[in-house]
């Protein structure tokens, strides 16, 4: 638990106390997809960052273990550990369940997938959809998800195709 202090005229003005999961050693996959010169600039970036890299707050930096350009295939719509394009409570899905395995439910939230920057500078929030955050151990059959690719061994589906 986080204690937020709101500063106004030099002075504390409130205090709000939040939550927040902190998550350690975990291991993350970025796909991108687009024209080979774009995918080429991005691998030349992560692997040579100017700044420092991080997918949080600045005090949460991030170590690249592995660059390259891949080519996915066609996949089969079970996905786990991964995120979808959609609000899963709003769909259809088959839970695919293993005896003896428990799991998190999945986290359902919505979420900008682009920012434009206003006239001060600051970033606005654009095209906020529904995301859902699959754990690991459930696996859940969407065959109305497409595309469906698969990428050593794990199905994805684009996150920033949908509307």
């Amino acid at each position: 638990m986080w204690t937020v202090m709101k500063i106004k005229n030099n002075r504390i003005a409130d205090r709000s106390p939040y939550f927040r999961e902190l998550l350690c050693f975990v291991r993350y996959v970025l796909l991108y997809g687009g024209p080979r010169q774009l995918l080429e600039s991005l691998a030349a970036s992560f692997a040579d960052p100017v700044y420092p890299l991080s997918l949080g707050r600045e005090d949460e930096l991030l170590t690249i273990d592995e660059v390259g350009i891949y080519q996915a295939e066609q996949g089969v719509p079970r996905f786990r550990g991964t995120i979808l394009p959609i609000h899963l409570r709003e769909h259809s899905f088959r839970p695919l369940l293993r005896p003896g395995i428990r799991f998190e439910m999945p986290v359902v939230e919505i979420l900008p997938l682009s920012f434009a920057v206003d006239e001060q500078g600051l970033r606005q929030p654009l095209q906020r959809v529904p995301l859902t955050f699959l754990p690991f151990d459930l696996e859940v059959e969407l065959p109305h998800l497409e595309p469906t690719l698969t990428f050593k061994g794990r199905s994805f589906t684009w996150v920033n195709t949908r509307s």
